[in-house]
């Protein structure tokens, strides 16, 4: 396709009343379209928008309080130790007396029951089966009294006797100790009365040496003397007698 141009030489008079304009056309040449623009009046309704209200709500904080208990302090105070260094005075130390305590005897058992006889001319006068226990006082080394029971050995022998008429006794001995020396006796006697029939105890000598484990502390050599010279326990004649304590 070929394109038809129209040359147009426009010329231009200035008139003083106006203006005019006269064009010509040319072969080859593209007319030239004078387009008169009418100024385009463009009424913009612009619309003001009213200004936005913006409430802003308030922003209430509510604050808790703090509540803080301090902790007590408890401040133990160290105890201050105060060692004071004896003063050692230049005294004469006075000398220690000590009182040695003295031992406590081993209780005694009860006695144990023996028998004893005495006889003349293949007689018997005198049968004395029996266990005695004596309550006794003695003093010791440091003089101070004692107070022991002491039994009358099941083991004792007879040292003398009496078949007369009128009197009959039996005589016991024996040793309170190994090492002892002195021998301790017991003498009982007995008297005949003719007139009443009857017999009775007349005599019970003790004489003993406070020698021995039954004496502690004992002084060495004393000995204790028990003597009894009333008439006890009467029976009749051909009959004996029973003593439980």
């Amino acid at each position: 396709m070929r394109s038809l141009r129209v040359s147009l030489l426009c010329l231009v008079v200035v008139v003083a009343a106006g203006s005019l304009t006269i064009c010509s056309a040319q072969n080859g040449v593209q007319p030239t379209t004078t387009t008169t623009t009418e100024p385009t009046t463009t009424s913009a309704s612009t619309t003001v928008e009213p200004p936005r209200t913006t409430t802003v709500a308030p922003t209430t904080t509510t604050v808790e309080p703090t509540t803080s208990t301090p902790r007590p302090t408890t401040t133990t105070p160290k105890p201050t130790t105060t060692t004071v260094e004896p003063t050692t005075p230049s005294t004469t130390e006075a000398p220690i007396t000590t009182t040695a305590v003295p031992p406590t005897p081993t209780p005694m058992p009860d006695p144990v029951m023996g028998t004893w006889t005495y006889a003349e001319n293949n007689k018997t006068c005198v049968i004395a089966q029996m266990a005695m226990q004596f309550n006794l006082s003695y003093f010791d080394d440091a003089n101070v009294p004692r107070n022991v029971l002491y039994n009358i050995p099941s083991n004792a022998t007879v040292k003398s006797g009496s078949c007369a008429n009128e009197t009959n006794y039996i005589e016991l001995q024996w040793r309170t100790s190994e090492t002892s020396t002195q021998e301790s006796t017991l003498k009982i006697m007995f008297a005949l009365n003719s007139t009443e029939k009857d017999f009775a105890l007349t005599e019970l000598k003790l004489n003993l040496t406070t020698a021995g484990p039954a004496f502690p502390n004992a002084k060495a050599g004393e000995y204790v003397v028990l003597s009894n010279n009333q008439t006890l326990f009467k029976t009749p004649l051909k009959m004996s007698y029973h003593c439980n304590k």
